[in-house]
């Protein structure tokens, strides 16, 4: 592709920790905090502090699964893929601010990100943003601005620490159209990034 640019080779930085007043009372953490930590104490605990919060457009974090497909993240067993040119949730944000409107730019989850990657780019549209909208719009079956809405908006509470991104989903409110569509697949570990970002989907409140 034209606008492709070179693979992203920069570093991450770490992600924001809770402020010491949270990170001391319990009644921060939410319930689907409280199961995984319960799940798997270990790995909770190895990646604390975290930073929670709930988004009505956690469904962003689903394109990650798209960008994958078309081998702009490269994953371990694919290594030489060639990248997307810009760091995977600065390219997540730059697509909300473009795409998601007014509302996205309110949202927990754009100042999170945001945060992570100060950028004078996070107001010019991500590279291969058609491919990527065609993409997406093919596997559901929909229009490419409505299929990009119909994504990423989807409400979850996130648990954002240095190593690892857990976004939990309301299972009953889930559409079979992005579960057919292989988009809600866990990105897992990815390269370059130092995350494993895991989706968690729940029966029940949260």
């Amino acid at each position: 592709m034209a606008d492709r640019p070179e693979p992203w080779t920069g570093s991450t930085p770490r992600a924001p920790e809770l402020e010491e007043s949270e990170a001391n009372n319990p009644t921060a953490l939410s319930g689907s905090a409280d199961r995984a930590m319960r799940l798997d104490p270990a790995r909770f605990l190895a990646s604390a502090p975290a930073r929670m919060f709930e988004s009505d457009f956690a469904g962003l974090l689903f394109v990650l699964s798209a960008l994958q497909s078309l081998g702009w993240i490269p994953d371990f067993t694919r290594p030489l893929d060639p990248g997307i040119g810009t760091h995977p949730l600065e390219y997540l944000a730059r697509l909300g601010v473009h795409r998601l409107g007014k509302r996205f730019l309110r949202d927990p989850i754009q100042a999170w990100m945001s945060g992570q990657f100060p950028s004078d780019r996070i107001e010019e549209p991500p590279p291969g943003l058609a491919e990527l909208e065609s993409r997406i719009a093919s596997a559901l079956d929909m229009r490419s601005r409505k299929a990009i809405h119909f994504l990423c908006r989807r409400s979850a509470m996130v648990m954002a620490s240095e190593s690892r991104i857990d976004a939990f989903y309301r299972l009953d409110a889930h559409p079979l159209e992005i579960r057919m569509a292989g988009l809600d697949r866990d990105p897992g570990w990815i390269p370059g990034t130092s995350w494993d970002f895991r989706f968690h989907f729940e029966s029940g409140p949260r």
